[in-house]
């Protein structure tokens, strides 16, 4: 009896140390922010298509969260936004105007319909809509009309003068997407 014990708490531990660990498509997503490695090449990510409160449709195309799980469960779930054409056609995303979860229709490569719940493939090529430095701010423009700043006190002082990262802007979409089923 203590021999299963000690198995099935050895398997627990195991899958612990398994599922705490950053998955691939999360890994990638670091990688993407921080160089421009990947620029105009195709990557692969995978993850749940989840709708947020307020998502618009521009040009055709709709910005929607890939995240990790098809259950919310806060800021860390979502790994990054996929750039996906709006419509009830392969390769693309739909919602009424009005909806709820439940209503979020993703379409892949073959017209198949998945949902929220579902977890999907979604390969297409990087593309940095913005390369060099990230512009700064000019001191001068952003003075009080008094002509003097207030200085910062507290933590919120230490994270918004820290500087992140090599100063490079990494922003990017992912074009041409296909959707397959994982």
């Amino acid at each position: 009896m203590r021999r299963i014990y000690f198995i099935a708490s050895l398997a627990i531990v195991s899958l612990l140390f398994v599922s705490c660990g950053e998955n691939a498509t999360r890994k990638l997503v670091n990688e993407l922010e921080s160089s421009y490695d990947y620029d105009g090449k195709e990557v692969t990510l995978e993850g749940y298509f989840y709708p947020t409160r307020v998502m618009f449709v521009r040009g055709g195309y709709v910005n929607a969260p890939l995240c990790e799980s098809a259950v919310l469960t806060g800021s860390d779930n979502s790994i990054t936004t996929v750039k996906l054409k709006y419509g009830k056609e392969p390769n693309c995303i739909y919602f009424p105007e009005k909806y709820k979860l439940q209503d979020l229709e993703v379409y892949d490569n073959e017209g198949n319909k998945f949902g929220y719940n579902d977890k999907l493939k979604i390969t297409g090529i990087v593309k940095y809509t913005t390369k060099g430095q990230k512009e700064k701010a000019d001191d001068d423009k952003s003075l009080p009309p008094g002509g003097f700043k207030i200085p910062k006190q507290g933590p919120a002082k230490d994270k918004e003068d820290e500087d992140k990262g090599d100063g490079n802007n990494y922003n990017y979409e992912i074009i041409d997407v296909k959707i397959t089923k994982d």
